[in-house]
């Protein structure tokens, strides 16, 4: 966020509003969280889109990197599911899908009302397959230096599916979701047609196509989250495939 911002307030004057919470889901409004998400006070997605539309001003710019807690595909996982996850997988996408779109089309109908242009980047998923390479660069750097990324292993703990044995398939899901957020996005810019001139609505596969194989690019605590390094190459990728939103706003 803060680097897109460097990057957005050498074009022009802005105000940005970040609801990202720590290990937010693309939720069911009405589904109870469970307890950690409830102790670290985490905003889902239907919370985000809620506090937006209740925005003093409503954003001309919104920007929606969600959805990687979502892949999480071993979490709370049947032990015949985990040996023959072919089910479960499309299952899980569907839901995904369902549940973003259910509040992507909140914030369009939000936008919809507004007297200003209003641009949405919905990006894709990171890419995975790229993340574990970085990710088993780091482990081979431990199994030499075991004073390297402490923590290396406590990821497990909160995300199953980064074991090893789990990986393949936590990046087919990523690949899923992803085209599942593309295949919604065409849908609801058709369902909004007739709003083409005040909402600009579009899919970005920036992050989803980001080289994140190097271990540099992972914290060197947990390798687990991005890295100083890490995190710019993510903003570089989010910030540039921001041109068509930023000239539908009228700033170049």
């Amino acid at each position: 966020m803060c680097s897109i911002s460097k990057s957005l307030e050498a074009i022009t004057p802005f105000v940005a509003i970040e609801c990202a919470g720590v290990g937010a889901l693309v939720d069911h409004e009405h589904c109870r969280q469970n307890l950690l998400r409830r102790i670290l006070g985490t905003r889902n997605f239907s919370g985000q889109v809620g506090e937006l539309l209740q925005a003093r001003r409503f954003p001309d710019l919104i920007l929606i990197c969600i959805g990687h807690n979502n892949v999480d595909w071993a979490w709370r996982c049947p032990q015949h599911e985990l040996d023959t996850p072919e089910e479960r997988l499309p299952r899980l996408s569907e839901e995904f899908r369902q549940n973003y779109a259910r509040e992507l089309r909140r914030l369009l109908e939000g936008a919809r009302i507004q007297q200003h242009r209003v641009a949405i980047v919905v990006y894709g998923l990171i890419n995975f397959e790229s993340y574990f390479k970085g990710r088993e660069a780091a482990e081979r750097l431990q199994e030499s230096d075991t004073t390297l990324y402490p923590h290396l292993e406590t990821t497990y703990k909160y995300f199953i599916s980064f074991n090893p044995a789990y990986r393949r398939n936590l990046s087919r899901l990523a690949s899923m979701v992803n085209e599942e957020l593309r295949a919604m996005v065409e849908a609801l810019n058709r369902e909004f047609s007739k709003q083409i001139e005040q909402i600009q609505l579009r899919y970005s596969n920036a992050l989803a196509t980001a080289d994140l194989s190097c271990a540099e690019l992972l914290h060197p605590i947990d390798g687990w989250h991005a890295s100083v390094e890490g995190h710019n190459v993510l903003a570089d990728a989010a910030f540039s495939d921001l041109k068509p939103s930023l000239e539908f706003l009228g700033i170049r």
